[in-house]
């Protein structure tokens, strides 16, 4: 049986790139996949109107999602010193 995210329509702006998904309470929503709720398809298709009906919300199925969606890195675990091969490459770099 196949598992879905419900994403709120009404709170997604994807020219912003935010995508607000349904929690598991059914009640409250977030933007992250792992406080998403995963609901199995036939709770789904027995609740359309609710939970996929094209204008509030849209079912879309978990291993989609995932297949095409980002891991976002906290900044403080990028590290740039890879990037930069010089001291004076650093210093040109920061001018521009």
């Amino acid at each position: 049986m196949s598992a879905y995210y419900v994403i709120d329509l009404q709170r997604t702006d994807i020219k912003k790139g935010i995508v607000v998904f349904l929690a598991q309470d059914m009640k409250t929503r977030t933007r992250y996949l792992e406080d998403a709720g995963q609901f199995e398809e036939d709770f789904i298709n027995e609740n359309l109107e609710r939970f996929d009906n094209g204008h509030t919300a849209r079912a879309m199925l978990i291993s989609a999602v995932k297949n095409n969606s980002r891991t976002i890195l906290p900044l403080r675990s990028l590290h740039l010193s890879p990037l930069f091969h010089t001291h004076s490459d650093t210093i040109r770099r920061q001018a521009i």
